[in-house]
């Protein structure tokens, strides 16, 4: 379960921005990790629950919510990881989705765009985004 005020307020922003971004979403298919919510997101693959987790016919989200000290870890590594390997196996649009602060946002941009040019994950769209207004869609 999300473990801050901060950290509840990214995952809250996360999802105001899914819903906008992706207008078909329906709140049955829609898994939350906030105090809140009905259904809670599973485990992935990797045993990683993600903040954010929503799969239809044609779309499959995992989103996940980074406070400025848990960016540049072992555990995070391991998660992106867990949540990339899960997105691979469907079938249709595939979207990672990270919210974070103003300060560590270009810190998991940068992440990202290092990722993607080591590593092939074509087919997946990263969406960065702070909880203002800023949106990297890499």
């Amino acid at each position: 379960m999300a473990e801050s005020i901060v950290h509840m307020n990214y995952v809250r922003h996360m999802v105001d921005y899914a819903k906008k971004s992706f207008q078909s979403m329906d709140d049955v298919s829609l898994y939350v990790d906030l105090p809140e919510s009905i259904r809670r997101p599973s485990a992935t693959m990797g045993g990683h629950i993600p903040d954010l987790y929503y799969q239809d016919k044609k779309i499959f989200i995992i989103g996940e919510a980074k406070t400025e000290n848990d960016i540049d870890n072992e555990h995070t590594r391991a998660q992106l990881n867990s949540y990339i390997e899960e997105v691979r196996y469907h079938n249709g649009e595939k979207h990672i989705i990270y919210c974070t602060g103003m300060l560590p946002f270009s810190q998991i941009k940068n992440i990202i765009l290092r990722l993607k040019k080591k590593e092939n994950l074509e087919g997946i769209t990263f969406h960065i985004i702070d909880n203002f207004t800023r949106v990297n869609v890499v």
